[in-house]
């Protein structure tokens, strides 16, 4: 899963972490969805789901909610 984030977001899983860096898109693994970090971040709209290269280049340029 390719997610977009505004904010620094850990999100800590049973036997490893991830870390999605602050104005950073990142592959990361589909267990991510199910912690309460990742749902927290989408919740509080500093992280999105990127569904295509597309979307990641508009996150990167800062159009991605344009």
């Amino acid at each position: 899963m390719l997610v977009y984030s505004t904010k620094t977001v850990k999100c800590k899983g049973d036997s490893e972490n991830v870390v999605i860096s602050c104005y950073q898109s990142k592959e990361v693994p589909d267990w991510v969805a199910k912690t309460e970090d990742f749902k927290a971040a989408i919740n509080d709209g500093c992280m999105s789901i990127l569904k295509n290269r597309k979307q990641k280049s508009a996150a990167e340029n800062g159009d991605l909610d344009k």
